[in-house]
């Protein structure tokens, strides 16, 4: 369309346009703007050239052309070569200006097209920004923009409204933004930055906690994308601000994590993503068992303050971009990307593992939180995001007593398939009455009287099978079926007793008893415990003949609950045991703490005793409990050996194989009237006779363990026995606080323990990088705790490693140390640990070693000397 009233410069155009080689005009010419006007409400034109009349206000009628049609391309042609004039063309909404006279065809034919395309980018830049506005808008997020070379920081309305800005208030740099950022976050978010700014993550994705005005903390999740500069320097970088106390559906509103539905939706867009060569992905499962404690004792704030915490250190465990979630009440969940495989993700298991054993502090007190981890290393297997976290929750259902976390492999999942089974069939047994009770001789070891039994709950399904304790019970208490079960047990132990008695069994003073085991969960509450004292009542038996018992680990829980508890039942005249003695880590304390009468010492301490001698250990627990008024009774006795030497240690009862396993009912009867006209026996005579079970004997071989091409390490702890000598009571309790420093460590550096006997371990490491880094960080640790101790206190560790063909004689450990039947293999002298004077390990680096040949060293009760040293970093010239 040509608006030009001249005819002389409308021919000029027309005939420019005409001799076009390639490109054809139609050309629409009109002398007057209205009537162009008029021609535009009804037809479309791709360009518009308009006249220019200098001195007219309208600027050739343009404002009119471009109201009629907003769109329209619009080039001036002008007499006068003015830039002034030109620039207002422009700025009233032209595309560009021609001057009449210094234009031939090819120029105006070039300005045409370029003033249609210049339009149809605009256009569709103004179109993706509404677009954008409006997407913004409808989320909720706001939008920031960050000039890294001068600080710059954009920030949206929106965005701003989220940070907290007021009117008239703005952050201009970065730095000023962070100072915003709660001081318990600003650290990760940091890092987070700064790893995405090198190109360690794929894009930045942050949630932290922004201080605002008369409000307090906001929780907030940043996103955003940089720019590398030529120079591999940031440039720029953009992304959004979401205020996370609108988003319910997807973050936890306790913690500002992401929820379940938020992390599945990760998991989905990592599998669907096409994985770069070398890298995979992973998912951390992780549960606080202490959680249900806390927060019975403390209150909901208190366990979302140990969730909180917790996920704190897992973040500080992963990479800066990796997502952690709160995936259940108890549960926290990691989204591992781009990792090297399944040795990245067991190490920042194992870095979570050791963080989470520092205290998280809940007003004012240090709460450990006890956790337990699955990994699933994802493949191309996986396509359903739901059956990575199935597989997950397989992987931390397993129980593998040497490791806090547990990586997932295809028969973890057809145990969990056995374990619905089970889950079933329980629950039929339950209804059907399909439970039975056997019962194991308790024998005084001076006289050879029958003491009591214990009453051991067993389960035979059709279907399944014979089906251990160690199986169901656990799966009992997870499907809270355990109260019931145990009330069952109680029931049906009481009305024994009484009915034992009733048929003159069991004499009226004696002080015969049947110890039944309860679980921890039959102390939760005090209708818990009223139900387990109805039981008794009920029952009629007689609170002497009758003692409960209890494993630490049923204490560990709620410690105050259970003492109350315990003590409730003391009252009534019952006896209470604690069962597997010093398997735990503070059975020291818990002695003095709760009402015991008796002590069962765990069968892996009896089967130190070795060549007629019981080891340090074994001797200071049973004076330990001479001195403090506890009755003893040795579990796991199988040998006269083990018997003789316990009775010689005043070791007051036992039972075992030697004398009799688990008895069905009729026989535990045949047993009492046996022992009705039986004299008791002296100590070291031939014991009791007892009826020959069906079953057959099922006990594990004893040389059976054989190990190979794995690096093996021997470690004794050096100042035990001093400490024995001087003081007993005092050696066990330090002793225990050495094993705490220890054992995490060992679970940090991928070790195994393949036993431990009192102040020895026998371990096992896949490489010797992992056993050496494994002694220099337990060095660390061993002299920064010496260093807070008095001298009497502080203990060492001497340790030996070797690598080759090693057989360990499973379950025939003596005298505080391990019978080895071959010599360790060295690697390299001198130290046999390493091939070169550098040891390369993923975790430390490269660690420069230096070592003081301790020379062989004789481990107790070891045919053959073990070469140990004592290794630490070496100081460079």
């Amino acid at each position: 369309m040509l608006v030009e009233d001249n005819p002389a410069d409308t021919r000029l155009v027309r005939e420019a346009l005409a001799e076009h080689p390639v490109f054809t005009f139609q050309v629409a010419h009109f002398q007057r703007i209205d009537e162009a006007l008029k021609f535009l409400e009804r037809d479309v034109v791709d360009v518009a050239l308009l006249d220019y009349l200098p001195g007219s206000d309208d600027v050739g009628g343009l404002a009119q052309i471009v109201a009629a049609a907003p769109n329209l391309p619009i080039v001036m042609l002008t007499g006068v070569e003015d830039d002034a004039t030109g620039l207002r063309m422009m700025q009233e909404g032209a595309q560009d200006y021609l001057v009449k006279g210094t234009v031939n065809a090819a120029m105006l034919v070039r300005t045409i097209r370029q003033a249609i395309e210049r339009k149809g980018m605009s256009d569709r830049v103004r179109d993706s920004e509404e677009r954008f506005t409006l997407a913004a808008a409808g989320s909720g997020d706001g939008i920031w923009d960050w000039q890294m070379a001068t600080d710059h920081l954009f920030l949206s309305p929106r965005a701003g409204t989220i940070i907290g800005l007021t009117e008239g208030e703005s952050v201009l740099s970065m730095e000023a933004f962070t100072r915003r950022i709660h001081l318990d976050d600003v650290g990760r978010f940091g890092d987070a930055l700064a790893a995405h700014l090198k190109g360690g993550t794929a894009d930045f994705r942050q949630q932290a906690r922004v201080m605002v005005p008369n409000e307090g903390a906001r929780w907030l999740l940043m996103r955003g994308l940089g720019e590398p500069h030529a120079n591999g320097r940031g440039r720029r970088m953009a992304g959004s601000i979401t205020d996370l106390s609108n988003l319910d559906a997807y973050y936890d509103p306790f913690t500002g994590l992401p929820n379940r539905t938020l992390l599945i939706d990760r998991l989905r867009s990592v599998m669907k993503r096409r994985p770069m060569a070398g890298r995979s992905s992973a998912l951390l499962l992780v549960t606080l068992s202490r959680y249900d404690a806390v927060v019975e004792t403390m209150g909901q704030v208190a366990g979302d303050a140990l969730m909180t915490g917790a996920a704190r250190l897992i973040e500080v465990s992963a990479r800066p971009g990796d997502m952690v979630a709160r995936t259940g009440v108890r549960e926290l969940a990691v989204v591992l990307d781009g990792i090297a495989g399944a040795d990245e993700a067991m190490a920042i298991a194992g870095r979570a593992c050791h963080n989470l054993l520092a205290p998280i502090l809940i007003d004012g007190e240090g709460v450990v939180p006890a956790m337990r981890m699955g990994v699933v290393v994802t493949s191309a297997a996986y396509s359903d995001p739901e059956a990575v976290m199935h597989d997950a929750t397989a992987a931390l259902d397993t129980d593998i007593s040497e490791q806090p976390y547990c990586v997932f492999n295809l028969e973890m999942r057809e145990r969990a398939a056995e374990r619905l089974r089970i889950e079933a069939a329980l629950r039929r047994a339950i209804e059907r009455d399909a439970l039975k009770l056997v019962y194991q001789p308790i024998v005084a070891l001076e006289s050879g009287a029958l003491r009591g039994f214990e009453a051991l709950l067993r389960w035979h399904d059709p279907a399944v099978g014979e089906v251990p304790p160690t199986v169901f019970i656990p799966i009992a208490e997870n499907l809270g079926l355990i109260r019931e079960i145990g009330s069952w047990v109680l029931r049906t132990a009481c009305c024994q007793v009484v009915a034992w008695r009733a048929a003159g069994l069991i004499a009226e003073d004696s002080d015969f008893t049947v110890s039944v085991n309860i679980s921890g969960r039959q102390l939760d509450d005090a209708e818990a415990i009223d139900h387990l004292m109805a039981v008794i009542a009920e029952t009629g038996v007689p609170p002497r003949h009758l003692t409960l018992e209890l494993t630490e680990s049923a204490l560990f829980a709620n410690p105050e609950r259970a003492r109350e508890a315990l003590m409730a039942i003391k009252l009534q005249g019952v006896s209470l045991a604690m069962d597997d003695f010093g398997t735990g880590y503070s059975s020291l304390s818990y002695l003095g703490r709760f009402p015991f009468d008796k002590l069962k010492i765990d069968r892996s301490f009896v089967n130190t005793i070795a060549a007629g001698v019981a080891s340090p250990l074994l001797k200071g627990m049973l004076s330990l409990c001479r001195e403090i008024g506890l009755r003893v009774v040795a579990e796991g006795v199988e040998t006269e050996e083990q018997r003789d030497v316990l009775a010689n240690l005043r070791c007051q009862d036992a039972q075992g194989w030697l004398f009799g396993r688990p008895l069905e009912l009729g026989q535990a009867e045949a047993l009492l009237v046996g022992m009705a006209d039986r004299p008791p026996r002296n100590a070291g005579g031939p014991g009791i006779a007892v009826p020959s079970p069906d079953a057959t004997d099922e006990r594990l071989p004893i040389d059976g363990v054989q190990r190979r091409d794995a690096v093996i390490v021997a470690a004794e702890i050096v100042g035990y026995g001093r400490m024995m000598a001087h003081d007993e009571g005092g050696a066990l309790y330090v002793l225990a606080d050495v094993r705490r420093v220890i054992d995490p460590m060992i679970v940090a550096y991928r070790g195994r323990i393949l036993g431990i006997a009192g102040e020895s371990y026998l371990l096992e490491f896949d490489t010797a990088a992992d056993a050496v880094s494994w002694a220099l960080a337990l060095q660390r640790a061993m002299g920064e705790r010496n260093a807070e101790q008095p001298e009497e206190r502080r203990m060492e560790l001497r340790v030996g490693i070797g690598r080759g063909s090693i057989v360990v004689r499973g379950y025939d450990v003596s005298g505080g140390g391990f019978n080895i039947a071959t010599g360790l293999e060295a690697l390299a002298p001198p130290g046999g640990v390493c091939v070169s004077d550098a040891v390369y390990d993923s975790t430390a680096g490269s660690l420069h070693l230096q070592y003081e040949d301790l020379g062989p060293q004789q481990v107790k009760n070891n045919g053959e000397p073990v070469r140990a040293y004592r290794a630490s970093v070496a100081v460079p010239a």
